[in-house]
Order: C-alpha cells, then structure tokens, then sequence
C-alpha cells in the first residue's frame, strides 16, 4: 500500500543520511585527527572493520519465568535467569578489557560513548 512504499522511501534516506554523516565524520576524523586520526575514527565507530571476529550468543536460560514484571521492577534484583542489562555490561567490559577493537550488539556499534541500560521488559 502507499503508506508501506512511503514509510520504506523514507527508511531508504535515513540510510543515505547515515552513510553520509558517516562519510563526513570519516573525513572530518581523517583531517583533524593528526596522527591519531585512525585510531579516534575506529574508537568513535566511524570507521567499518572486518576480520576475523567472535560471535556471542547470550540468551535466557531455560525455561525462566517470563512474568514477573520489568528488569526496574524487581527490588532483590534475584537471579531468575534472564539476561539484564547488567550482564550484557560485564560481557561487554570484558571483551573490551581482553582487547576487542569493535563491538557491535544486535548490529548496532559500540564506542566509548554507548550506555548499556534496561529500558523495559523487551
């Protein structure tokens, strides 16, 4: 329907944005960067990498109760198997301390500058 071909036109051009803005903030990194500019453009995740890479898989446990409210909700904060924003924290942090030169969850980049939070029960 048209509302589907508009809302997709639309996705489509944030997409050229964000790869634009992505370009500018390469080259802007490149010029004013001085001889660091390489590594402020990789730790700001200006810059794509590949190589080789380990994939993470963290889930729930089995079998956990999916009731019981929100990850804000509960006041013990008891371990009732199910992955928090506290635990992706400590999986991240240490891939960061073990060396990881980029870190992407759900295909969206980490830098310096990214927050780990509970916003809601997702």
């Amino acid at each position: 329907n048209a509302e589907t071909r508009a809302a997709d036109t639309l996705e489509s051009d944030v997409d050229k944005l964000r790869t634009d803005v992505s370009e500018r903030q390469r080259k802007a990194l490149e010029r004013h960067g001085g001889d660091q500019g390489e590594l402020v453009a990789l730790l700001s995740g200006a810059t794509p990498v590949e190589g080789p890479g380990v994939k993470l898989v963290v889930d729930d446990a089995k079998n956990t109760d999916q009731g019981g409210g929100g990850p804000r909700e509960s006041s013990s904060f008891a371990d009732t198997g199910r992955v928090r924003d506290r635990d992706m924290q400590r999986v991240v942090n240490g891939l960061w301390e073990s060396g990881a030169e980029a870190i992407a969850i759900n295909g969206q980049r980490l830098t310096a500058l990214s927050a780990i939070r509970a916003a809601g029960d997702a």
